[in-house]
């Protein structure tokens, strides 16, 4: 089964969703806790934005 978790991109003008396992979402949710985020879709945006 799949988790799905939905980012804006570019200052919140579009919205895409993104799937992941339910492993790959616990570990994009560590990094953003070990970051000081408050979810998953900060840690989303941020590695976006970095390339």
């Amino acid at each position: 089964m799949q988790a799905t978790t939905t980012t804006a991109i570019e200052d919140g003008k579009r919205t895409m969703p993104i799937c992941f396992t339910p492993d790959q979402l616990k570990v994009v949710e560590e990094y953003a806790k070990k970051k000081g985020m408050l979810n998953a879709s900060q840690a989303i945006e941020e590695l976006l934005a970095s390339n």
